[in-house]
């Protein structure tokens, strides 16, 4: 009796530990608890994001005896970042200021160690699954990363031969990595507190392949996220995503009204015999921003053509807009800010994101996302798309 009690006495800690974690998960409570081991350099707060979709906050905390600690009211899986930098500080986004976790509430403990993002953490199940997951996809990631280097290279000498090869190859990693790894863990952990987070990488699927037993197949795995998983900060960006995919290549593009740069209405009925691209952008995204010189170009060889673009800006500081439009020449076309019907009507869930719109007010091509690849796919539809007849008014 006397050793039963001595193997109960000594697992009992760890029967403890999970009983917080389980109760605070149950609480909706995540408790961050760090600690500085002979950091190189003197840190005296220490400032956290978290991102769970419905609580998004920002906080700091005092490091006292080297030690800190932030008590956050969540119930689903949290994105946090931490920075030994305050926002005033321009090295705050340097990777040795910065610690990005992804965690389900539980009591977490995260020691430092010489350095601010040299860490070990204790106490959640999520983060463990996401680093095996990272490794099982680092192959592919590795593989991408050179057929991307080997895309610019023959971009940049106009290779068009090469250029479509190496998309395909780029297209099919990028399969494999969406079926073989997130796919795979997903099906095969359809509970995990991780898998709203790894639909979200899923669902770049929809960029190669949107057929409709894909958008099904996306679909499926969305309705079998719990109500608070739905509602979390990964659920409803993956929505969004999904979302974005039932305007379909050869469906009729919403409607958009809305009064212009200029305080004139602008409506894309007016422009109905035209091609239109419209491009959503904002000051503060930058592979929005570095799309405007090829983006210029575009529509410079095409005006006269009939073609068209409408920029729609998410800019909340009106300041900022209109720097940003001056600065960068797009003054050129039609400039308006987004709004809340505008954003659904159009399932916007990232930018930088553009729609190609024929004569008849039948969109003929979507894209997500910035850089070359995008702009060699966007020009290839407007060559295809956009009679090259000079318009007579």
């Amino acid at each position: 009796m006397r050793i039963l009690c001595l193997i109960y006495l000594a697992f009992l800690p760890f029967f403890a530990f999970n009983q917080v974690n389980e109760d605070l998960l149950n609480q909706g409570e995540l408790i961050i608890e760090g600690r500085l081991n002979n950091v190189d350099e003197k840190i005296s707060y220490v400032y956290i994001v978290s991102l769970d979709g419905q609580n998004n906050a920002s906080d700091s905390a005092k490091v006292i005896d080297n030690t800190y600690k932030f008590k956050i009211h969540t119930n689903v899986t949290t994105l946090i970042t931490l920075y030994s930098k305050s926002s005033n500080d321009l090295n705050r986004y340097s990777r040795k200021n910065m610690i990005v976790i992804l965690t389900e509430p539980c009591k977490l403990s995260i020691t430092s160690k010489e350095s601010f993002a040299n860490f070990t953490i204790s106490g959640s199940k999520v983060y463990p699954e996401y680093l095996k997951l990272d490794t099982k996809s680092e192959p592919y990631q590795t593989e991408l990363s050179k057929l991307n280097k080997q895309y610019s290279a023959v971009l940049k000498d106009a290779d068009t031969g090469n250029v479509e090869k190496i998309q395909k190859e780029i297209n099919s990693t990028k399969m494999m990595l969406y079926e073989n790894v997130y796919y795979s863990y997903i099906k095969a952990n359809p509970s995990s507190s991780l898998s709203p987070y790894i639909l979200n990488f899923y669902v770049g699927i929809l960029d190669i392949d949107f057929s409709e037993t894909t958008i099904e197949k996306v679909n499926l795995l969305y309705t079998q996220l719990s109500e608070n998983e739905k509602k979390s900060y990964y659920g409803k960006r993956f929505k969004k995503k999904l979302d974005s995919h039932t305007i379909n290549i050869g469906t009729l593009a919403p409607v958009l009204v809305q009064n212009d740069v200029l305080g004139n209405l602008i409506s894309l009925a007016d422009f109905k015999g035209k091609y239109v691209l419209l491009d959503f952008w904002a000051s503060w995204c930058g592979p929005c921003r570095e799309d405007f010189p090829e983006l210029k170009k575009l529509y410079l060889e095409n005006k006269e053509f009939g073609f068209e673009i409408i920029g729609i800006s998410k800019d909340t500081d009106t300041l900022a807009y209109h720097k940003a439009i001056e600065k960068d020449g797009i003054n050129i076309w039609r400039n308006v800010l987004i709004t809340e019907q505008i954003e659904k009507s159009y399932f916007i869930s990232a930018i930088p994101m553009k729609f190609l719109i024929d004569r008849d007010g039948i969109v003929v091509g979507v894209w997500q996302g910035g850089g070359l690849e995008n702009f060699y796919s966007l020009r290839k539809a407007i060559n295809k798309h956009v009679k090259k007849v000079t318009l007579t008014n």
